[in-house]
C-alpha cells in the first residue's frame, strides 16, 4: 500500500500507484500483500476495491532501546494483513 500527503489526497494517486505496483509485482511473479491499521478505513477501502481480502490480524509491538518491557504502539494497535 502507499501513503500520500494530505494535500495530495482525493486525486486518485494512491489508487493509481497501488494498481501500478501490484501489476509490476504480478509481472515478476511476486506475492502481493499489504498491511494497514484497523482504524484506517480509507486504506482498507482501497485494498478491498483492488480485490484484496483480510487473511489475518497482527499485533504491532514496539521495542525501545534500554527498555526490557514490550509496548504496544498506540498509533498501530493492530495491523490487518491483506493478500490477493
Amino acid at each position: 500500500m502507499v501513503s500520500t500527503l494530505p494535500e495530495a489526497r482525493r486525486f486518485g494517486l494512491a489508487s493509481l500507484l497501488s494498481v501500478r505496483l501490484t501489476t509490476e509485482m504480478f509481472k515478476m511473479q511476486e506475492r502481493v500483500f499489504g498491511y494497514t491499521a484497523l482504524n484506517n478505513q480509507k486504506s482498507m477501502g482501497l485494498a478491498a476495491k483492488m480485490g484484496f481480502h483480510e487473511t489475518g490480524l497482527y499485533d504491532w509491538i514496539v521495542f525501545e532501546p534500554n527498555d526490557i518491557s514490550v509496548k504496544e504502539d498506540p498509533q498501530h494497535p493492530q495491523i490487518l494483513k491483506s493478500s490477493i
